[in-house]
């Protein structure tokens, strides 16, 4: 990862928070944020840095 992956959710919106996190990834991809090979933290870590439940 070149520079850190922020993931803003917006829980107010219609968009569900799955759907958010998965734009947010491709968007990191895409833009080039998140490196070839780059690792995302667990599915675990991830849901507790954004408040979600892991099943999100």
């Amino acid at each position: 990862m070149t520079k850190p992956l922020r993931l803003e959710l917006d829980r107010s919106a219609k968009t569900p928070l799955a759907e958010q996190i998965h734009r947010g990834i491709r968007t990191a991809i895409e833009s080039g944020v998140l490196a070839p090979g780059a690792r995302l933290p667990s599915w675990q870590d991830l849901a507790a840095q954004l408040g979600v439940a892991r099943g999100t």
